[in-house]
C-alpha cells in the first residue's frame, strides 16, 4: 500500500506530467491551425547550417534523427514544416498526417516545443501535378541552427561547434578575407538515339546459295531456292535524354561579390564560355535593363549551371528577367510550324531558386529534336514579356542553325549573342547576323565583337581564320 506521506509528491508529479502533456498538445494544435504558405518548390540549398529531417511522401517516420539529436533545442532558431499539395486520393487527410509528423518530432526532442523563441513555418509546395513529381520534392522538417552552433567535419557531416578557445594574437593591419559559400544545382544530360530498321522489297530475288548471292546473281521471278531481295535503311525516331542533377559549390568574396581565385568549382577543361563572356561584359551590361534568353536543349545542358553562377555572383541585383527555350516541348519535328514551335518559359525573379526551377522545368519538358532551334521565336517572346528591357543576352548553341531566321524583322531589341561550342573563334553565321541586324554583339570565350552598324551590303568580317560577308540581308561564310 502506498504510504500516505507520499501522496502529495505523487499528486505533484502527476500534475507536472499532465501540464507538460497539455502544453505539448496545445502547441501541436496551434501549429496545425497556423496559416500555411504556398511556394513552388522548397529550396534545400538555401540553408548551410540546417538539419533536414526527411520523411517519405505520405509517411511520418524520420530517416536521420541521429544528426538532429546531437544538438540542443536552445541552439535552434527556426523550424520549417514542409510538405506538398498533391493528394493521391480525394479524401486524403493532410492534417492528420501533419499531426503524426509533429508528434514524432516532439517525441524526438521534447525541449523543441518548450522553446518559445523558435519560429515555426508551415510550407506547402505546389509544383507537383503527379505522384512522381511530388515524391521528388522534400518532405519533412528543416531545422535552422543558430549562427556558430554547428561546424562541418571533413566528410561534410554537421556537428555541434566546439567550445571556442581564446588565444592571444599579435594585431595585424591586414583586413581579414571574409567569404561566403553559395550552392548551385547543375544538370547533366546523357543522350541516346532511338532507331528503327525499315526494309522494302526490290522486286528481285536472291539465290540461297551464298556464293551466287555474293557474286550479285539476281532473279526476276521467285523460285524454290530464292528469297525476296530487300533494301533496308536505319531511320531515326528521335532521342531520349536522361537527366541527372547534382550540387556544385562556389566560394565568393563577401565584400566584393567576386569569385575567389580557383574557388569556382567548374572544370576548366570544359567550355566556360558563358562565365568568361558574361564576366568580361557585366560592367557594361549592368547599366542596361537586361533579359536573358537561353537555349536549354540537350546539347546546352553544360551551360545552364554557368548562367546560375553568373546570376549569383553578378546579376542578382540587376537582372530579373529570364527566358528559357527548348524548341517545342518534345514536339515531333514534322509538326513544328515557323513561329509557333513553343517550348518557351519565362520567369521574372532575382531569386536563384526560382530561376533554377523554371530553367530545369524547361529543360525537362523538351530536349530539342532536330538540329535547328527556335531562337527568334524565343527572342520575340522575350521582348513581349519585357517591353521595357533595353537589350537581350542570348545564350546560343554554335552548332545549331536558327530555325526561324525569316522572323528577324520582328526583333526590335539589341541582341548580344554568347555562342557556346567551337574553339572560341568559329562562329555560326546566323548568330553574327542576329547581332548585326539588331545592333548587338557576338561574344565567345575569347573575344567580344561589336556589330552595331555592320549590317551593310558587302561588309567583310574576319573571326579567327574565317571570313564572313554581309549579302542579301545576312552574313554568310565567305568561301573564296
Amino acid at each position: 500500500m502506498l504510504n500516505p506521506r507520499h501522496r502529495p509528491l505523487l499528486s505533484a508529479a502527476v500534475w507536472v506530467l499532465t501540464c507538460f502533456t497539455l502544453s505539448a498538445q496545445t502547441i501541436l494544435s496551434s501549429l496545425l491551425e497556423q496559416p500555411v504558405s504556398d511556394l513552388p518548390v522548397y529550396d534545400t540549398t538555401a540553408c548551410e547550417d540546417c538539419i533536414f529531417l526527411r520523411v517519405q511522401y505520405g509517411d511520418s517516420e524520420f530517416r536521420n534523427l541521429d544528426v538532429f539529436k546531437r544538438f540542443d533545442a536552445k541552439n535552434i532558431t527556426q523550424v520549417d514544416m514542409v510538405y506538398s499539395s498533391f493528394s493521391r486520393t480525394k479524401n486524403f487527410d493532410q492534417v492528420s498526417l501533419n499531426r503524426e509528423r509533429l508528434t514524432n518530432l516532439e517525441k524526438a526532442s521534447p525541449g523543441l516545443f518548450d522553446n518559445e523563441s523558435i519560429k515555426w513555418n508551415m510550407l506547402r509546395q505546389t509544383n507537383c501535378r503527379t505522384l512522381e513529381e511530388s515524391e521528388r520534392l522534400f518532405h519533412g522538417f528543416v531545422v535552422h541552427l543558430a549562427s556558430g552552433a554547428a561546424v562541418r567535419s571533413s566528410d561534410g557531416t554537421l556537428m555541434p561547434a566546439p567550445v571556442p578557445v581564446v588565444l592571444t594574437k599579435k594585431s595585424s593591419n591586414k583586413t581579414p578575407l571574409v567569404t561566403r559559400d553559395s550552392t548551385v544545382r547543375e544538370m547533366s544530360v546523357s543522350m541516346r538515339e532511338i532507331t528503327k530498321r525499315e526494309c522494302e522489297e526490290t522486286g528481285k530475288y536472291i539465290p540461297k546459295d551464298k556464293d551466287k548471292a555474293r557474286k550479285g546473281v539476281r532473279y526476276d521471278k521467285p523460285g524454290r531456292n530464292r528469297i525476296p531481295e530487300k533494301k533496308c535503311q536505319t531511320k531515326s525516331l528521335g532521342y531520349v535524354y536522361d537527366t541527372t542533377y547534382y550540387d556544385r559549390r562556389i566560394k565568393i568574396n563577401a565584400a566584393t561579390g567576386k569569385p575567389i581565385d580557383r574557388s569556382l568549382e567548374i572544370d576548366r577543361r570544359r567550355d566556360t564560355t558563358v562565365i568568361d563572356a558574361m564576366d568580361r561584359n557585366w560592367d557594361d551590361w549592368k547599366k542596361e535593363k537586361v533579359i536573358v534568353v537561353q537555349d536549354v536543349t540537350g546539347s546546352m545542358s553544360g551551360y545552364l549551371t554557368q548562367i546560375f553562377i553568373w546570376h549569383e555572383l553578378y546579376a542578382s541585383k540587376g537582372v530579373e528577367h529570364y527566358v528559357f527555350f527548348n524548341d517545342g516541348d518534345g514536339k515531333p519535328d514534322k509538326d513544328k510550324i515557323l513561329g509557333k514551335v513553343g517550348g518557351i518559359y519565362y520567369v521574372q525573379s532575382n531569386r536563384l531558386s526560382e530561376i533554377q526551377e523554371v530553367a530545369n522545368r524547361a529543360a525537362r519538358a523538351g530536349s530539342g529534336g532536330d538540329n535547328p532551334e527556335n531562337n527568334i521565336e524565343a527572342a520575340i517572346y522575350a521582348q513581349n514579356r519585357c517591353p521595357d528591357c533595353s537589350m537581350m543576352v542570348m545564350i546560343a548553341d554554335n552548332y545549331a542553325p536558327v530555325r526561324d531566321f525569316k522572323l528577324m524583322s520582328e526583333v526590335k531589341k539589341p541582341v548580344h549573342v554568347v555562342v557556346c561550342g567551337g574553339n572560341g573563334e568559329e562562329v555560326h553565321s546566323d548568330y553574327i547576323s542576329i547581332a548585326a541586324l539588331t545592333g548587338g554583339a557576338v561574344h565567345t570565350s575569347k573575344m567580344d565583337l561589336d556589330l552595331k552598324g555592320k549590317a551593310v551590303e558587302g561588309t567583310l568580317l574576319a573571326i579567327g581564320e574565317r571570313k564572313y560577308i554581309f549579302e542579301k540581308g545576312r552574313f554568310s561564310l565567305k568561301t573564296d
